[in-house]
């Protein structure tokens, strides 16, 4: 059973997380706030649809890491392709002044259901993402009419996309890179920290076998647990009888049962934690 201090540890690390997190979504806000307000007239004027900037920033940085952030601007970069690109043909061919209820509503159905049509082969984020620049590509088109430019409308669209997706990288970047592998490795600390702690001796019997099934040397078990690791049980041997005829011809390596059992050991231990 955990402890009171153990539970207190395990809340306080729990909320630093989620305050990283937020902090993080609200830098990339701000980032996005500030590219959108006070930068240079030219990048204002092409990302007409600041909003679109931070809902790309809702969608890719809470509680990501950096490689996350980055898988996220490929999923960005494919959504787009998925729809502004289309969408610039469409418009062009129709066009924006001929637009009408019943064609903006086919023109969204059919751009949809190609997005979706790949199913789980499509991430997530980037189904939303495509979906959300179909919505604005052709609805905003057939508000505006024929003051809508066929080709700069859905740049626009993409535009204001990279603006959130740039301000999701550089928030992850600052003040210092949030990295998946220190998040491992700092895990990894805290359950041998925890397997020190413990008092059960059969938990840290179990840990010693698994060190030694997966071929750690008997210095490295001493050095982790203080105790010399036990001999692995030899395996039950079935009778003879109730082998076939032919079992003879099979003989297992002598890896492949200490592989099965560190891989049984590995498995029961990413349980256990």
């Amino acid at each position: 059973m955990a402890t009171s201090q153990e539970q207190t540890n395990r809340a306080r690390a729990l909320w630093l997380t989620c305050l990283a997190s937020a902090l993080r979504t609200a830098l990339a806000c701000t980032i996005v706030a500030i590219i959108t307000l006070y930068g240079p007239p030219s990048l204002r004027h092409q990302v007409a649809l600041p909003t679109f900037s931070y809902v790309t920033v809702i969608l890719i940085v809470p509680d990501a890491t950096l490689g996350d952030t980055l898988r996220g601007f490929w999923l960005a970069l494919y959504a787009t392709s998925q729809s502004v690109g289309p969408a610039i043909l469409s418009l062009w061919l129709i066009g924006p002044a001929r637009l009408t209820t019943s064609t903006t509503a086919l023109a969204v159905g059919l751009a949809a259901f190609v997005v979706v049509l790949p199913g789980e082969a499509t991430h997530l984020v980037s189904k939303r993402i495509a979906l959300g620049q179909i919505v604005l590509v052709y609805v905003i088109a057939f508000i505006k009419g024929g003051s809508a430019d066929a080709i700069m409308h859905p740049v626009h669209v993409a535009a204001s996309t990279a603006v959130g997706v740039l301000a999701c990288v550089l928030a992850l970047l600052v003040p210092f890179p949030r990295l998946a592998c220190r998040e491992v490795k700092q895990n990894s600390k805290e359950a041998v920290d925890k397997i020190h702690c413990q008092q059960n001796e059969e938990l840290k019997g179990q840990i010693v076998l698994c060190l030694s099934a997966i071929g750690f040397c008997p210095r490295s078990v001493l050095s982790f647990t203080g105790s010399p690791p036990r001999a692995l049980p030899p395996p039950p041997v079935a009778p003879a009888s109730s082998l076939p005829s032919s079992s003879s011809t099979f003989q297992p390596k002598e890896g492949g049962v200490r592989s099965l059992l560190g891989f049984d050991c590995i498995l029961r231990f990413v349980v256990m934690y």
